[in-house]
Order: structure tokens, then C-alpha cells, then sequence
């Protein structure tokens, strides 16, 4: 298959003989590949939202004909976003046995058939796209041919299984964007191409939680600043490529339950303020990246879960933190720190809330000096292995709370 050549894996994954092919897609091109499957008495009838070149305002041109992989075709067509011209959302009922025999295949213990959809959009090219609303959704019954409610009101899982996009000047896709509407949990290989400006990371990849493999132009979000929560819960991804986030301010949870990365991407986080649960439960991360976190301030659960991590490395440049709740939170086999550790933060620091709760092979660490302190309930409580705590200033510290309960 195309594919396979032109992006070699970034783990052991194999694309399963079974499914159907994949077109032959190139990077200058502005088309979109879509493989899903159905099992028999189950409804399909998924919902494709896009728009062509931006023009002005709401004005959208849009031609693009899409193959359902049934023996059906549509066209998206309209110049408006909203009023006269609508560019309606394409919505398409499947029926199973319109679905090619040769396709059959067994899915979670099931017979069932694929559909391969098909979208051009070499016409008027595609500024705009969304996927996730593949599955059933409470919200859109009016769309309905079949009059059946959604079987679950939200976060459902959709039926697709591998996605391929090209696109030139494309500024807006959300693939996992709004999981109360669909969740691509079964979703095994992302591919994204071309020349394109994506406005926003939020979520893009959220809950795929059976992601292997994932491929994209590395500036595809250079210009983004959320980045929030972009490969959340992603538990079998074994490598991330880089991604630019030069212009990003927010990774609040952008790896984390990455549960089977191995590292963490060299990204850029010079302009980062947030990096709350940046990489919280990636229990086979050994090490903390070496990155720029000068400006970051709240670093709740940043390193929350590490369950591989054994030193935090010395020179990580922690110096604008105030947020520290959780930070280390049950990172059971951290054996030590850096003496200095603290200097880096100890006077912008406020909150030190279970900062290293159940730390429980930590042996040493420096002295605390946080003369700006307000909160450390449980700061160091099931630090089994720790012998003695030396204090400098925490009179700012409430006194109901207690450092250490271990």
C-alpha cells in the first residue's frame, strides 16, 4: 500500500491485511481518506463538515464531491457559512449490504464491512474541516433517516480506523476537538499532509486511545498557542514525531496518559506559562525533558505519575513556578534531586500541596525554603524512605497544614 513507503512507522505497527487500501495521496494534494466499518444492524451515519477557500466574512466557495464507498456520491457545494447558499453538512446512511461483500472482516468479535469515503477537494480547495461527529449523536437526530436515538449520549465511539488528509491552506481541522460528540477510540493511524496553518492544537488528537501511528508536517500548528490536552490520553503511542509550538502558551495535559511514549518530543516551550499535567501517567518516560520552563507557572501535576522516573535532572530552569500542587505526585521509584532544586523557585513558589505525595523512594531533599508559601498540606506525606526534612523560612505557611504525615 502507498502509504507504508512514504511514511515508514514510527513503532511496530502493521496496518492490519484486512482492512481496505488506502488511496495513493501526495502532500500538494487537497483530498481526504476515511476508512470506517459497520456491523451489521448497527447504524452508520456519519456527518462531514468543510468549506472551501476563505474568501471574506462567512463566505466559503465549496465544491467537493465525496464517494461513500457504498456506490453513493454527494458534493458539498455552497459559497456561505450560514443564510442563502448554506454549505450544508454532509450526511450519509449506510445500509449494510450495500457495503462490498469483499470488504467482511471480523471487529471486536463481529462480521463486519468497511467503507471507504472519499473526499476531493481539488476545486475549491478546503479551509475548514470536521470529523468529529462520525457517530451517533442525540444533538443531530434531525438528521436522521433511521429515527433511532444515539445507544450512548455522549463521548461514543465512532467507527473510524484510519485517516488519511491532504490539504493546501487549510487553517481549521478537528478531528477530536468536541469529545462529547464523537471519540475516534478505535481510530489506529493518522496521516496529515501539505501546506497548512491549523489555528488551534486544542484536542486535536484527544482519547485516541488506540493511536499507533501518526504522521504530519511539523509546522502544521506553528502558529496555534492552545495546545491543550492535544494528545491526551493517547495510550499506545509509543513515539510522537516534533510538532512546532513556538507560539504556544498552553500545554496544559498535552501528553498526558501518553501511558506507552517513551519520550517526550523536543518541542519549543519558550513562551509556555502552563504546564499543568504536561506529562502526568506517562509511566515509561525515564527522564524529564530538558526543556525551556522559564516562564511556566503552574506546574500542578506537571510530573505527576512517572513511574520510570528515578532523578530530577539538575539545570531544568524551574524559576517562575507558584503553582507546584501535585507536582511529583506518586512518582513512587524517584530516588533523588538536585541539592539546588528549590533554589530555583523558592520565592515565587505558593502552593506546595502533595508536591511529592507518595514519593515513597525518595532518600534526599534540600532544604525547603519557601518564605512565600501558603499552602503545603501533605507536602512530602508517604516519603517512606526519608529520614529528615530541613526547613528554612515557611512562615507564610498556614498552620493547619502539616508537611510530612508519613
Amino acid at each position: 500500500e502507498g502509504l507504508s513507503a512514504a511514511y515508514p512507522p514510527f513503532d511496530e505497527w502493521v496496518r492490519p491485511p484486512e482492512w481496505l487500501d488506502m488511496p495513493v495521496i501526495g502532500s500538494g494534494d487537497s483530498k481526504v481518506a476515511l476508512l470506517l466499518y459497520m456491523h451489521s444492524g448497527v447504524p452508520l451515519e456519519p456527518r462531514i463538515y468543510l468549506r472551501g477557500t476563505y474568501i471574506n466574512g462567512s463566505n466559503f466557495p465549496t465544491y467537493s464531491p465525496i464517494d461513500w464507498g457504498d456506490g453513493q456520491t454527494s458534493v458539498a457545494s455552497g459559497s456561505w457559512y450560514q443564510g442563502v447558499n448554506y454549505i450544508q453538512p454532509q450526511h450519509h446512511a449506510y445500509r449494510y449490504e450495500d457495503l462490498p461483500e469483499s470488504s467482511e472482516f471480523t471487529y471486536d468479535g463481529k462480521t463486519a464491512r468497511q467503507a471507504l469515503i472519499q473526499i476531493d477537494n481539488s476545486t475549491s480547495g478546503c479551509y475548514y474541516l470536521d470529523i468529529g461527529k462520525l457517530a451517533a449523536n442525540e444533538l443531530e437526530n434531525n438528521l436522521r433517516t433511521n429515527g433511532h436515538d444515539s445507544y450512548a449520549r455522549n463521548n461514543q465511539r465512532s467507527n473510524l480506523l484510519d485517516l488519511h488528509v491532504a490539504g493546501q491552506n487549510m487553517e481549521y481541522l478537528y478531528i477530536c476537538n468536541d469529545v462529547d460528540r464523537s471519540i475516534h477510540s478505535n481510530l489506529e493511524r493518522i496521516v496529515i499532509q501539505g501546506n497548512m496553518s491549523i489555528k488551534t492544537a486544542y484536542r486535536q488528537f484527544r482519547s485516541c486511545d488506540n493511536l499507533r501511528h501518526i504522521s504530519y508536517p511539523s509546522g502544521a500548528w506553528s502558529t496555534a498557542t492552545d495546545f491543550r490536552e492535544m494528545f491526551h490520553y493517547c495510550r499506545k503511542l509509543k513515539e510522537i514525531p516534533f510538532f512546532d509550538t513556538s507560539s504556544a502558551t498552553d500545554l496544559t495535559n498535552v501528553f498526558s496518559y501518553c501511558r506507552n511514549l517513551r519520550n517526550i518530543p523536543d518541542i519549543d516551550t519558550s513562551n509556555v506559562t502552563n504546564f499543568y499535567s504536561f506529562m502526568n501517567d506517562c509511566r515509561l518516560v525515564k527522564d524529564i525533558p530538558m526543556l525551556d520552563y522559564s516562564n511556566g507557572t503552574d506546574f500542578s501535576s506537571a510530573f505527576a505519575n512517572l513511574y520510570s522516573l528515578k532523578t530530577i535532572p539538575s539545570g531544568l530552569g524551574i524559576t517562575s513556578l507558584t503553582n507546584g500542587i501535585s507536582m511529583f505526585y506518586r512518582c513512587e521509584n524517584l530516588v533523588a534531586m538536585p541539592n539546588d532544586f528549590f533554589d530555583q523557585f523558592s520565592n515565587t513558589i505558593t502552593d506546595a500541596r502533595t508536591m511529592f505525595y507518595d514519593c515513597r523512594s525518595l532518600r534526599n531533599m534540600p532544604r525547603i525554603h519557601f518564605p512565600n508559601c501558603a499552602f503545603m498540606r501533605e507536602f512530602a506525606i508517604r516519603c517512606d524512605s526519608l529520614e529528615e526534612l530541613h526547613l528554612g523560612d515557611l512562615s507564610k505557611v498556614r498552620y493547619e497544614y502539616n508537611l510530612n504525615y508519613g
